[in-house]
């Protein structure tokens, strides 16, 4: 008599963890103090298909409790792949949790950015909300785990002073792109 086999096959889970930077500024935007420069984000795939070319690699770590490994360090040069895979579940009770719902990123920041990452992350929310595997719709579209932040600059104070003695040149001027003149005060500094 035939009887029916059964078999497992066990799927890679293999991700790549990127950034795409803030689109520049336009000339306009930048005169406009009111409106905060635009981050950039981080991103993990699981189809490299689907990574722009304008992504950037990232520097830090990938932290993934529950998986093998645990944690696997980004040099800022590659992309990934990052292999993560699930120990045995072999003589546990608990139903299974996708390991990626505890996955979250320590990363070392570019220059002039911060990171700020996404609290709590939404693996972490959609397997609270839906269970599941996050691999499976991982495959279908990246997901922003967190941002680079831009880091604002301070303001510029500009003097302008007498070479031979230090002392300051009121009722100069300085002209900007093209602006309005805007004087110097008694004290040197833009009025």
């Amino acid at each position: 008599a035939f009887e029916p086999e059964g078999a497992n096959v066990e799927v890679s889970c293999l991700v790549w963890v990127y950034w795409v930077p803030p689109e520049p500024e336009d000339a306009e935007d930048e005169a406009d103090e009111e409106v905060e420069p635009a981050p950039g984000m981080v991103f993990v795939a699981a189809d490299p298909a689907q990574i722009p070319e304008e992504a950037q690699p990232v520097a830090g770590s990938v932290e993934c409790p529950g998986a093998a490994p645990q944690s696997v360090v980004l040099d800022g040069k590659g992309m990934g792949p990052i292999h993560l895979s699930c120990p045995s579940r072999a003589g546990r009770c608990e139903p299974p949790e996708c390991v990626l719902a505890g996955l979250h990123l320590r990363l070392d920041p570019p220059k002039d950015f911060t990171f700020r990452a996404k609290d709590p992350s939404p693996f972490r929310e959609r397997v609270d909300e839906c269970g599941g595997c996050e691999l499976d719709r991982l495959i279908a579209c990246p997901a922003v785990l967190g941002f680079f932040v831009p880091v604002p600059l301070p303001p510029l104070t500009l003097s302008l002073r007498s070479p031979c003695c230090g002392l300051a040149m009121p009722g100069s001027s300085l002209v900007i792109g093209g602006g309005e003149p805007r004087p110097f005060g008694e004290d040197g500094t833009l009025a």
